[in-house]
C-alpha cells in the first residue's frame, strides 16, 4: 500500500488501513500509527474524526498517552488561555 496515497472517496476511517497491525501476539490489541504521520491528509482526517464527538466542547488540555499518543496530542488544536 502506498502510504502517501489519498483515496478520492475518503470515507470515515479510511486511514486505518495505513496503520501497521499488531505483531506482538494475541494478548496485544493495537495498531502502529507511525505510517499515518507520513500522510498529512490521513493525519488531518484522523484528528478530525477524533475531535468530532467534542465539536461543541472547548478543549483546554490534551494529554497524549506515552509511546504513540504524544504525537497525536500535538496535532489537536487547543485554545490559548488568555
Amino acid at each position: 500500500m502506498d502510504v502517501l496515497a489519498v483515496p478520492a472517496d475518503r470515507q470515515k476511517g479510511w486511514y486505518v488501513s495505513l496503520m501497521a497491525p499488531n505483531t506482538k501476539g494475541p494478548e496485544f490489541a493495537w495498531l502502529d500509527p507511525s505510517r499515518l504521520y507520513c500522510n498529512s491528509q490521513a493525519l488531518a482526517d484522523c484528528v478530525q474524526d477524533l475531535l468530532s464527538q467534542f465539536h461543541s466542547d472547548p478543549i483546554d488540555l490534551v494529554a497524549g498517552i506515552d509511546a504513540m499518543g504524544f504525537i497525536l496530542d500535538r496535532a489537536l488544536p487547543c485554545r490559548q488561555a488568555g
